[in-house]
């Protein structure tokens, strides 16, 4: 609770028990958390049952920074020097915004339904979401 700071759950299961936590990002139907760990990938909690949804994987670097949309789709960026799309619901990847020329620190969306990104060094990026 907010108000007390009293731990309400804890999200864990044997598979991210023993992993370092890099990224979070609540989902917007305020049920469902993402989490990314280096050793197993994108792991989506439902946060009122500590339940494991899903695990999205295939990620060769870290991730640093995950953006929840309100389609179900999640977006990720990291040292992989890319931008990656991801439907939560089923899973799969849906497109990659590649060829960036050092990793992705961060992202978030802008009101105007703009993707924007930063890298080293002070680099900013802004995007057309799709």
């Amino acid at each position: 609770e907010l108000q007390t700071g009293a731990i309400i759950r804890t999200l864990t299961n044997s598979l991210t028990s023993s992993f370092s936590l890099y990224a979070l990002e609540e989902f917007p139907n305020g049920n469902l958390a993402g989490a990314y760990s280096s050793s197993i990938g994108i792991v989506v909690w439902n946060v009122n049952t500590g339940s494991v949804v899903r695990t999205i994987t295939g990620f060769s670097g870290t991730i640093y920074g995950m953006k929840m949309l309100s389609n179900n789709i999640l977006i990720t960026c990291g040292n992989e020097r890319n931008i990656r799309f991801f439907n939560t619901t089923t899973g799969t990847s849906l497109w990659t915004i590649d060829n960036l020329d050092s990793p992705v620190w961060n992202i978030d969306i802008l009101p105007n339904n703009f993707l924007i990104s930063g890298s080293a060094p002070s680099i900013v990026r802004v995007f057309d979401l799709p």
